[in-house]
């Protein structure tokens, strides 16, 4: 039975139980990591961050509840399932361990085929929660819980291993005066096109959402500042290329976003450190070209002004419908 090499974690300080585990779980199709004890538990599972972990109670050193608890103080790893394997038949141990928000509680000895029955469960009902709340209704895309997940991986990995990457924020301009003139159901559609426009505008490996409202929020791994402006200038002219259609017969108006971006360095300590700087630089982005936005396309995303191609756009969807419908024309 293949199971598109979900990655499981197993933890116990009796090496008989590992070897068990490690052959059943690898005949199912996981990739199987094993660590014998818990003292260094935590720090792998948040370098490896498999799809589940199978993680005994009693062990010398630090206990499962202990790694468990530090799982939960660690955005990567908060929200891995985890089953308790212990002999304790103890209710109040039960108990203990389903407080620290544990799947599951099995005791030893215990018969394999319902453990594996038990980790399946598990990991589908996981996939499934987690695809009702990291995904964004309207747009489809992932929502600001991925995105904050993803970044928090993106983020130790580059602590850990040296790597980089860059992370941009997208806002739509003057969303507020779209659903002003022509309504929510038509700035509804906005959402989406943009959404979709950027979609097509993306590298491979971009990581896309809808942060809220009218932000969008992209991780672009392995990204340098270089690769990162070529990206989010494809990005911003797709969007933008193409005038948007109004709905029932509302005509076509303009859009554009204004873009903010950072990359990754060892001078960041925190994730939330390194969104509010790409939030800052958006704003300050958004703020700095409000009176120039429609001739400058890409001038919103703070690259120098040599570097930004210059083209004629209305400064908002009012102006643009207002003086198409009086015939009036621009070059």
């Amino acid at each position: 039975m293949s199971h598109n090499k979900r990655t499981i974690l197993v933890i116990d300080d009796e090496r008989d139980i590992i070897s068990i585990l490690s052959k059943y779980l690898s005949d199912e199709g996981y990739l199987v990591h094993t660590l014998t004890g818990g003292n260094k538990a935590a720090q792998a599972a948040a370098r490896i961050v498999p799809d589940l972990i199978v993680l005994d109670v009693k062990m010398p050193g630090k206990d499962g509840y202990r790694v468990k608890a530090e799982l939960n103080q660690n955005q990567v790893t908060a929200n891995i399932p985890v089953i308790f394997l212990s002999s304790s038949v103890s209710t109040l141990d039960k108990i203990t361990g389903l407080r620290l928000r544990a799947d599951d509680y099995v005791t030893k000895p215990f018969d394999i085929l319902e453990l594996l029955a038990r980790i399946d469960a598990a990991l589908n009902r996981h996939e499934h929660y987690e695809e009702i709340s990291m995904k964004d209704e309207l747009t489809g895309l992932p929502n600001a819980n991925f995105f904050k997940k993803e970044l928090a991986i993106a983020f130790n990995m580059a602590q850990r291993y040296k790597r980089i990457f860059t992370v941009g924020f997208i806002d739509i301009d003057r969303f507020k005066e779209i659903n002003d003139t022509f309504g929510h159901l038509t700035g509804d559609c906005v959402l989406r096109e943009v959404a979709k426009r950027m979609e097509l505008a993306l590298r491979s490996p971009d990581v896309l959402t809808r942060y809220g409202g009218d932000e969008f929020c992209m991780i672009m791994r392995e990204a340098t500042e270089e690769k990162a402006r070529v990206a989010l200038n494809r990005l911003k002219t797709g969007v933008e290329e193409n005038l948007f259609q109004g709905r029932n017969g509302d005509g076509k108006f303009p859009v554009s976003v204004s873009v903010g971006m950072v990359t990754y360095n060892n001078n960041f300590t925190s994730v939330e450190e390194l969104i509010a700087l790409a939030d800052e630089n958006m704003y300050r982005s958004k703020n700095e070209n409000a009176a120039g936005r429609g001739n400058h396309p890409t001038a919103s995303i703070r690259f120098p002004a040599d570097e930004l191609k210059k083209r004629i756009f209305f400064k908002t969807p009012r102006e643009f419908f207002e003086v198409k419908n009086k015939g009036a024309h621009n070059d």
